[in-house]
């Protein structure tokens, strides 16, 4: 039995480290490749077009979005998405004021510089209408030299067009001065910059972005390659799809395993649910509910839900994997002492953030306890 279990150890740990493949299978790469995106048009009558829900909750649809952003020639879309990733990493930096004036302090040149640049490049095109217009009325006053009458001037050279290409900046010079006025006082300030300092700004930023510039992505290939991987997210799996390795822990209705996709080589975890005990505890509707909450989840501290599928014998959640142990284990065993203040105050975050998660779902959970606490690789 200590054979068994060296044995299966070994191959679990080889299978996390990976080699030169990472556990990736040449047989299954075909499972990733895409289609042709017409082929993935028809889903965009089933799935959620908001931006909130393709660029803020899927890091797909994020990633996409930020690519977009920085391909346009529109300046204003990559300054918007620099800004809301240095407010993003500014608001999640509350224990280190020296960082978060840093952080302040970029944001200020990212915006002067460009105030600079937009400036210089407005000063060019006004001299370049002017000498537009100029030629255009020298060109008039020849003309009605000759026939006593001349033609009005060009609408693409009038004052109304430089006003007009004012208008259709994403973000005009009021604001772009408020943050750098800001930026420039959190930078300078000697105490703690607030955590909310830049919501506001952030806010106004996300809903300029929701508007026409959301709208222009959705008729790239941006969001074409979007519809691709929410197409590929829907490919059935089965118990073909995975490699099962050493038994992580047991339960009231089974085992958790681990377990590693065959085309990714990514790994997980397998909780499996023995239908025969489901259904001799009339546990039916508690597995359902389960499951259904765990689709729903879309926190990086709270455990999620990759893939699910079923065999003869077994419901099969495939969930995300901490190999870190849980809290019972890290507080008894490895610090029996008890942790430190600032480890307790982290873990305390990490807890209250998952909660709040939970909550703005309206998911109440009632099974907390250091058991049901787990870690990752990093602690």
């Amino acid at each position: 039995m200590e054979i068994e279990n060296i044995v299966a150890n070994t191959v679990y740990i080889k299978a996390r480290t990976g080699g030169q493949r990472k556990g990736k299978s040449k047989k299954w790469r075909h499972y990733l490749q895409f289609p042709h995106y017409s082929q993935c048009l028809p889903i965009k009558n089933d799935i959620d077009l908001s931006y909130p829900f393709i660029v803020e909750k899927q890091p797909i649809g994020r990633l996409l979005f930020k690519r977009f952003c920085e391909q346009q020639k529109q300046e204003d879309l990559a300054i918007c998405w620099r800004f809301l990733e240095r407010v993003e990493e500014y608001e999640t930096s509350d224990n280190d004021p020296e960082q978060r004036r840093r952080l302040a302090g970029a944001m200020a040149r990212l915006f002067d510089e460009h105030l600079s640049l937009t400036e210089g490049n407005q000063s060019q095109q006004n001299d370049k209408n002017h000498s537009e217009i100029a030629n255009t009325e020298n060109s008039a006053n020849k003309t009605t030299l000759v026939n006593g009458d001349g033609p009005p001037l060009s609408p693409s050279c009038s004052p109304s067009s430089i006003s007009a290409t004012q208008q259709n900046k994403l973000l005009n010079d009021k604001f772009i001065h408020k943050c750098v006025r800001i930026s420039t006082d959190a930078a300078n300030s000697t105490g703690q910059p607030s955590t909310t300092l830049f919501a506001g700004l952030a806010k106004e930023v996300r809903r300029s972005l929701a508007g026409e510039p959301f709208k222009q992505f959705m008729e790239t290939i941006y969001f074409h390659r979007y519809l691709q991987w929410k197409w590929l997210e829907r490919r059935p799996v089965d118990k073909h799809t995975f490699r099962l390795y050493r038994i992580l822990g047991k339960g009231g209705f089974g085992e958790v395993c681990a377990c590693q996709v065959r085309a990714s080589g990514k790994m997980y975890a397998l909780k499996k649910l023995e239908k025969k005990r489901v259904k001799k505890r009339h546990a039916e509707s508690l597995t359902l509910n389960e499951k259904q909450i765990l689709q729903r989840i879309n926190s990086p501290f709270v455990v999620s839900l990759a893939y699910a599928y079923e065999t003869k014998e077994a419901l099969c959640l495939v969930l995300t994997l901490m190999n870190g142990g849980d809290l019972k284990f890290h507080l008894y065993t490895l610090s029996p002492g008890g942790f430190d203040e600032k480890r307790a105050q982290f873990y305390a975050a990490e807890i209250t953030l998952g909660l709040q998660h939970l909550h703005r779902e309206r998911i109440l959970y009632r099974d907390l306890k250091p058991e049901n606490i787990l870690l990752d690789d990093y602690g």
